[in-house]
């Protein structure tokens, strides 16, 4: 899938569905924040499940950085996708803050930081494999938009993934 693919999809063309914090997940608060949306998305996979079935696509846009068990969720989304489906997840983009060592950005208190890489690597530990990475480039945190196909056949289920150099680099 190229962006310009990704680009043209319609909504119109999509079924799209909706999850209802109050139907589906039992939240009454009007502002529920990411911690309490995932908790329920984890207790309540089969009132998701019953109610809307397996996806082709998913879009979790700023959650995954704040996941407290980044295996349980991605389970729990693996289960709501059908066989060779995708997701898409965007999330911040730490490299510039790693760069320029700005400690404030444990500010935004997430749990996980990405760069590109750690994405990339983080994903195919869970049997995703990167399609397109697009960058949204912002003064100072850039958004990181992944691609990412599942498909179990390709999934070797290698957990003891090398950091790569760079990352190293950026670390130090």
């Amino acid at each position: 899938m190229s962006i310009e693919n990704l680009r043209e999809l319609s909504i119109m063309e999509l079924e799209n569905k909706i999850l209802d914090l109050k139907k589906e997940l039992g939240i009454v608060q009007k502002n529920a924040n990411q911690a309490l949306i995932l908790e329920k998305i984890n207790k309540n996979i089969k009132v998701i499940f019953n109610t809307f079935g397996k996806f082709d696509l998913i879009v979790c846009c700023r959650m995954l950085e704040h996941t407290i068990n980044i295996e349980s969720f991605l389970n729990v989304l693996t289960e709501l996708l059908n066989e060779d489906s995708k997701i898409i997840f965007e999330v911040p983009d730490s490299s510039k803050s790693l760069l320029q060592g700005d400690l404030a950005m444990l500010w935004e208190e997430h749990v996980y930081y990405f760069t590109p890489e750690s994405l990339r690597i983080e994903l195919g530990l869970h049997g995703f494999f990167l399609e397109i990475y697009v960058l949204y480039n912002y003064p100072q945190e850039d958004a990181l938009v992944g691609v990412f196909e599942r498909n179990s056949i390709l999934y070797l289920g290698k957990k003891n993934s090398p950091v790569p150099l760079g990352e190293f680099s950026i670390a130090n």
